[in-house]
Parts: C-alpha cells; structure tokens; sequence
C-alpha cells in the first residue's frame, strides 16, 4: 500500500490506486514510501496534498517519507484511529488542520523547522490516555500556541537538538508531567 499524495497532478492516480485496492475509505496500518507506481511510471512522492486522507479510517502508525517536503491543509483531519505520527526534518510546511482531531494519537515524533499552518495540531490525542511529544534535533523554534491546550503528558527533547525558541503560550493549557530537559541551545521562552 502506497501513502496517496500529490505530485504533479497525481491526484487521478492516488484515487485510481485507492479505489481499486478496495480502500476508498478505509486504510489499515498506513504504510509510507518515497514512490507510487501508476500506468506503469514511478512518481516521486514530494508532498501530501490538501484532504488526502481527510476522515479515511487509518489505524496505527503513520510515518511521512524523508521525500515529502509538505503536507496540506486538512491532509488527516478526523483520521481517528491513528495512533502514532512521525515527521521528518524533511517537511517544511504543515498546512492548516492537518491533523486536527486525531484524537488517539498517543505518540508525536517531529524533526522538521516548518511553517504550521492553523490549528494543525488541535484535539492531537484528544481521546488517547497519553500523549508523547518528542521534539527532534532539527527543530529550531515552537511557534506560539502550536501545541495549546493538547493533553500532553511526557514531553522531550533532542539534547543534541538546535532548539532556540519557544513561542508564547506554545504549550498554554497542557498538563505535562514529570521533568523536562531543555537543550542547551534554548534562549528564549
């Protein structure tokens, strides 16, 4: 199973892919790759559109190639049964609610110093008893408000990591228990 993206027009082809492996709604264990096959081409995959996987029913992990450079606006809202979300440093843009409401989300690996769009991570593990948050050594700043009010209950660090800044209120409304180790990069909060 290939992860449906956009490249270059390959909506028709994701769609064509999706509906004739019999997945139109519902994807099991979402597996990524750097290439999709149609018509007998390889496309590269670059980015994930906009609505790709919007409500589809992905269960377990999701894990984003190292070729994807962005992700759309609303690409896994209200996939609901995701469980594990990882980002390589590769992504340099996160669209407005790409992953709003995936609520059982228990785990956040993001290694990327993107632009986030609105609300991309709002009602992130919403459901899920814990939320894991690791921040990657890539990552440079935290917006303002990007994780507010989520339910984080461990959150880390890269100690190796490049971290400067951590916006206003980034983590306003989140009840992170236990010590946290900043890198030593870190000079404004």
């Amino acid at each position: 199973m290939a992860i449906i993206v956009h490249d270059n027009g390959l909506d028709a082809a994701a769609n064509h892919l999706a509906n004739n492996l019999g997945y139109p709604n519902r994807f099991s264990h979402l597996a990524s790759t750097a290439t999709v096959t149609y018509n007998d081409c390889n496309y590269h995959v670059t980015a994930i559109a906009g609505n790709a996987f919007q409500s589809k029913t992905i269960t377990g992990e999701l894990n984003i190639p190292s070729s994807v450079c962005s992700i759309g606006d609303r690409a896994f809202q209200d996939c609901k049964y995701l469980t594990a979300i990882s980002i390589p440093s590769s992504v340099e843009s996160i669209g407005i609610n790409a992953f709003y409401r995936c609520y059982a989300v228990e785990s956040l690996n993001m290694d990327c110093e993107s632009t986030y769009g609105d609300n991309c991570f709002q009602r992130l593990g919403y459901e899920a008893d814990k939320l894991k948050v690791s921040i990657g050594k890539n990552v440079q700043t935290i917006p303002e408000m990007l994780f507010r009010s989520l339910k984080i209950t461990e959150l880390a660090f890269a100690p190796e990591g490049k971290l400067r800044e951590i916006g206003a209120s980034a983590f306003s409304g989140c009840k992170i228990s236990g010590a946290i180790n900043f890198p030593p990069t870190l000079t404004t909060i």
